[in-house]
């Protein structure tokens, strides 16, 4: 007996995808009485979360926020841990570099994987696997047979999961919204992650003091358990896209970079930001004992930049398809330089929380908007393999800037590192929009 499935997918070509995609096809829509014309304020509410009007993206996005909460419990908690075991500046950068790495060696292949397989599948094996990982490391720090050694190689591990599923995850989000929606998605998207960062935190900071790093880690286990939920109960449309040979897949996503100038110099700043400007996330628990804080502390600076995060990313929202962007990347840029050098030399726990919600503000601002304008110019053929790039340069580096960051301050100290990283990261920013006009033309 052959038994029919309980839905029947809609197909979707990507040579037809300008038109095709959810929430791009015109219908003429059915007769309906008179609706009330809807107030500004409506009006503004309606444009600020456009995507969520589409189902599976409203199950997906309820499912990542719970999962990316849990992930910066897990990253607050893994840090303290480490510099609490430790003591050592240097070892809280290499457990970052550890996490981090497998994103460079391995996220161009996930992205390939994005190009030429179902992204949804992708997704859903990722997060089962970060699950296992994720608890055998809370079972392990609460049993007490936790080493540096254990701990590099989880976070090596979540790092090849992370791989595979972040580039696919940022290249899923068109076939849920279509492409009318996608700029709305990616800042809402953005709104997520920082609204994790600062619910993640604090939590974490009370889950830390009350009972330890593995009740963070449990918890943040038990997060990817909507993920995987949601993803077997969504049923997007099938996009069938035209696949190439993998053995030049890495070559033609490259001669496109080269032609694309915009979007080569956009992946080249990204790799900037996260080498120079994101000392103050590797570097956290190092600035709060500075400051005289203890776990609860981290959580509320780490929650500071999530706030100015979570500003950034409802105004993104609310702009719409706004153009004239190279004004805001510069703006953005200096203001994230700026704050950082702020950081480094402020001596108040109160002023270095509002400094960082500047700098979670210039970070979104450049980063989302950055995203948005690449996920505009590139065809869906290279989605995959573009977002794998972007999630390279943006995560992938991060070893190197950790690194960078965990060796200055360990003979300069914590306020050096930051400034010097700030002052390269602005100094760049302005030279590359005064030698390009492709990019002042955003």
């Amino acid at each position: 007996m052959i038994r029919r499935p309980a839905y029947t997918p809609r197909v979707i070509s990507t040579d037809a995808e300008a038109s095709a995609l959810p929430g791009d096809r015109l219908e003429a829509p059915a007769e309906t009485p008179p609706q009330p014309v809807p107030d500004a304020s409506s009006r503004l509410v309606g444009r600020t979360f456009a995507s969520l009007r589409h189902r599976d993206f409203r199950i997906f996005y309820v499912g990542q926020l719970i999962s990316v909460t849990g992930t910066w419990m897990q990253q607050v908690a893994l840090g303290w841990f480490v510099l609490d075991l430790t003591g050592s500046a240097f070892l809280l950068g290499v457990t970052s570099a550890m996490r981090s790495l497998p994103i460079l060696l391995f996220s161009f292949v996930g992205g390939i994987a994005a190009d030429r397989f179902d992204r949804k599948r992708i997704i859903l094996v990722a997060n089962s696997v970060a699950l296992v990982l994720t608890a055998i490391l809370a079972w392990i720090t609460a049993a007490g047979r936790v080493d540096m050694a254990a701990i590099l190689v989880l976070a090596f591990a979540l790092g090849v999961t992370n791989a595979f599923e972040m580039p696919t995850r940022q290249a899923y989000v068109v076939e849920l919204v279509g492409r009318r929606d996608l700029m709305n998605a990616i800042a809402l998207n953005s709104l997520l992650f920082n609204s994790a960062r600062v619910i993640g935190p604090a939590i974490a900071g009370v889950l830390i003091a009350a009972f330890g790093p593995a009740a963070a880690f449990a918890v943040n286990a038990l997060s990817f358990i909507p993920v995987i939920i949601g993803l077997l109960i969504i049923h997007p449309p099938v996009v069938v896209r035209a696949v190439g040979r993998a053995r030049t897949a890495f070559t033609e996503a490259m001669s496109y970079v080269r032609r694309e100038t915009r979007v080569g110099g956009l992946l080249l700043l990204l790799a900037a930001n996260t080498i120079f400007a994101s000392g103050y996330l590797v570097l956290g628990p190092a600035i709060a004992v500075d400051l005289g804080q203890g776990p609860e502390g981290l959580g509320l600076l780490l929650s500071a930049t999530g706030i100015g995060a979570i500003a950034a990313g409802l105004l993104l929202a609310s702009n719409g398809d706004r153009r004239g962007r190279a004004a805001s990347l510069v703006v953005a840029g200096l203001v994230m330089a700026a704050c950082l050098v702020g950081v480094a030399a402020s001596g108040s726990f109160a002023l270095t929380l509002l400094l960082l919600g500047g700098t979670g503000w210039g970070m979104v601002t450049f980063n989302a908007t950055s995203n948005t304008l690449i996920q505009t110019i590139v065809p869906d053929s290279l989605r995959g393999r573009m977002m794998s790039l972007y999630t390279i340069v943006m995560l992938g580096l991060v070893p190197v800037g950790s690194l960078l960051m965990g060796a200055i301050a360990d003979v300069a100290g914590v306020s050096a590192a930051l400034a010097l990283g700030a002052i390269a990261w602005g100094s760049i920013v302005v030279v590359a929009f005064a030698i390009s006009p492709r990019l002042r033309a955003l």
